[in-house]
């Protein structure tokens, strides 16, 4: 998974196939150009996670976790830090394997965003993607 889709659509993209075992049964996980993001609304000025995960054969977004006011912490760098830590992740879903994780940060001032638009050239706000896939040994 890499992140954010580029272009005219929103969502996630996979570059290439991730390969999972889910309660002793293997999958691969096929590259998925447009992974839609759930759809609804989050406020301007706030911060939130997005969980990327598998239950076979396709990813799932699932969230987000919580939405957190930035405005409740130091208008400063470091109060956005602290907004994003107080960001949770939702729960994984049963039978699934984390893959993901999507952080979004909207912005200051502007219109509610609604995440299925996410990547598209016209949102605004910060968005990070980051690969959650740990093995337990080197193979």
């Amino acid at each position: 998974m890499r992140g954010l889709q580029d272009g005219s659509t929103g969502g996630i993209q996979g570059t290439g196939a991730v390969y999972v075992a889910i309660n002793g049964t293997s999958y691969a996980v096929a590259a998925e150009d447009n992974l839609k993001m759930p759809n609804g609304y989050l406020g301007t000025n706030t911060v939130c996670k997005f969980l990327v995960s598998t239950k076979g054969t396709s990813g799932t977004i699932t969230g987000p976790g919580n939405i957190v006011d930035k405005g409740d912490y130091a208008d400063s760098a470091a109060g956005v830090v602290l907004a994003a830590t107080k960001a949770r992740l939702p729960d994984i879903p049963d039978g699934h394997c984390v893959l993901g994780m999507l952080q979004f940060h909207a912005p200051a001032a502007g219109t509610s965003l609604n995440p299925a638009d996410f990547g598209k050239p016209s949102t605004a706000g910060t968005a990070t993607y980051t690969n959650l896939i740990c093995m337990p040994y080197d193979a």
